[in-house]
């Protein structure tokens, strides 16, 4: 097996030093994007709960309340629900999972494209070609993203639907399952 050969970075070159290993080193950049991500949106995820449900207030009947952050929580408090502040917990972390490391992957792969054909015309990789590789590998990880983004808005807004409309997603695969089997895969 053929090991990566990777320039001398200082975040890899320390990786390497202290893992000794150059395939590890290689893969952590991966790894550290992908867990901050994830550790980022756990933390967040009741605030973005709070502003999805703030964009559906009135869309269905039962909770016609003041748009407000605060509102709504005093609202999920008086129902008891404010576990709910948690809703779609699974499918944001996967959708962070799928994201962060795509695109770090994705962008790293273009710039390694890009500086083998710059080092073949003994130039350097100018800022457009850098950002239009970032912007691309954005693009392309936000497209492969996208399924777990809906059903995170679809576990979120399912508290606000009446009782019986609501199907009650046990996880992030119930959820998929769902929209696959009620709007057909390419909803996805």
């Amino acid at each position: 097996m053929a090991s990566l050969t990777i320039p001398d970075r200082p975040g890899i070159s320390r990786a390497r030093e202290a893992f000794g290993n150059q395939n590890v080193a290689a893969v952590l950049p991966f790894v550290n994007g992908c867990a901050s991500g994830m550790f980022a949106f756990a933390i967040i995820q009741p605030v973005d709960m709070i502003k999805v449900r703030m964009q559906l207030v009135g869309t269905y009947p039962p909770i016609r309340i003041k748009s407000t952050p605060f509102t709504l929580v005093k609202d999920l408090a008086s129902r008891g629900k404010l576990l709910e502040s948690h809703s779609g917990l699974s499918a944001g972390l996967l959708r962070q999972a799928v994201y962060a490391t795509a695109r770090l992957g994705i962008f790293d792969t273009f710039m390694k494209a890009l500086q083998k054909r710059a080092d073949e015309r003994q130039t350097t990789v100018t800022f457009f070609q850098r950002a239009g590789a970032g912007l691309a590998s954005g693009a392309l990880a936000a497209f492969l993203a996208n399924p777990a983004d809906l059903e995170l808005i679809r576990m979120q807004s399912d508290g606000m639907k009446p009782i019986a409309q609501r199907l009650n997603y046990k996880s992030v695969f119930d959820a998929f399952g769902s929209i696959v089997r009620f709007d057909g895969t390419i909803s996805l």
